[in-house]
């Protein structure tokens, strides 16, 4: 998986209207628990948004993935990907 990140994607003058951006890929572009088709964007507004996780969007997305790896739709991809699909 690659994690591209801009702290500074688009801002004003001031501190308080940055921006940030993340960008998430996998590496085949397989599906993940945060988007179907191993690719995803993500916008965070303001500077201190990432506090949170020390400031560091690699812990932002692994929690982000950790989220979303305990969801319903995700738990019935995994299932369908081990059975395989005989009709589709």
């Amino acid at each position: 998986m690659k994690i591209s990140y801009c702290p500074r994607w688009l801002c004003s003058d001031g501190d308080e209207m940055i921006t940030q951006h993340i960008e998430i890929r996998s590496n085949d572009k397989s599906q993940i628990p945060i988007t179907e088709t191993g690719y995803r964007s993500c916008f965070l507004m303001g500077p201190d948004v990432l506090e949170e996780y020390q400031n560091d969007p690699v812990q932002f997305v692994l929690a982000w993935l950790d989220e979303a790896s305990q969801t319903k739709k995700w738990k019935c991809h995994l299932e369908q990907s081990r059975q395989g699909d005989l009709f589709g």
